[in-house]
Formats: C-alpha cells, sequence, structure tokens
C-alpha cells in the first residue's frame, strides 16, 4: 500500500465525476489543458489547491482521495499508535519526500488538522455522559 500517484488521483477524480478524458477531467479543475494533465501526471506532482478546491467543491474527502486504502476504517480510541499505522510510515515518509515543499506542507497540514477533528470527536463521542454535561 502506498499514497496515490498523481495519476491515481486524478484517475480516481475521473471515475468520481464518470469522465471520459482528460481533457474533461481539465475543464472540472478549473480549464487546465490536457497538456498540463498530461504533465502532472508525468512529474507525479498535482498542485495542491486544484485537489483541494476540488474535495470542497464535490464533497470529497481530501484524506481519502490522496491516501485511498491507507487510511484505517476506524482507530481504537485507546490504541491510537497501532502497528499497522506504523508499519507503513516508511511508505509515507518515502511519498512525501517526493513532493515540493509546499505540496508537503499543505499535505501534511491537512492531515494533522483531519488528525485533530477525528480526535476530538472520537474523545467527545466516547465520554462518559457525566463528562459531556460538565458534572463530576
Amino acid at each position: 500500500m502506498t499514497i496515490r500517484t498523481a495519476s491515481q488521483i486524478l484517475d480516481e477524480i475521473r471515475s468520481i465525476r464518470s469522465l471520459k478524458s482528460d481533457a474533461q477531467l481539465g475543464k472540472l479543475l478549473g480549464n487546465i489543458s490536457q497538456t498540463t494533465i498530461g504533465s502532472w501526471r508525468a512529474r507525479n506532482s498535482i498542485p495542491f489547491k486544484k485537489i483541494v478546491a476540488f474535495c470542497h467543491r464535490e464533497g470529497q474527502s481530501l484524506d481519502t482521495l490522496v491516501l485511498g486504502d491507507l487510511i484505517p476504517k476506524e482507530i481504537p480510541v485507546n490504541n491510537l499508535y497501532l502497528p499497522e499505522t506504523v508499519a507503513l510510515m516508511p511508505e509515507i515518509d518515502r511519498s512525501l519526500r517526493q513532493m515540493g515543499p509546499l505540496d508537503r506542507y499543505a499535505f501534511i497540514t491537512g492531515l494533522v488538522n483531519n488528525l485533530k477533528t477525528y480526535a476530538d470527536h472520537t474523545f467527545a463521542s466516547n465520554a462518559h455522559p457525566k463528562d459531556r454535561s460538565g458534572q463530576t
């Protein structure tokens, strides 16, 4: 399992929207030429803003689009450092090293924010009812 390549991400977007060509994909992403889409595939690099805008507009999860199967379906509350997750770290590290510094920063910042939101929601929903009401 690896972080998806630019080509895989672009193909996933095409699949989500049932697009038949990179020309249609380019229109969807903001009047991007088919040549530019091909260049993104060849360089294995997509402007992060384009992907974020697509996910926001379409209500798609950025994490799912970029990470695919790497996202655990459920993280046990009392075991956030699962062996499976730790085992994936070298692969995630290799993939991040292939990104440019701005894309890497944006990617990591997005993941951290999503993890914080997930953890806040998970811990709040698993709190004892007295804890949620402010009673002790």
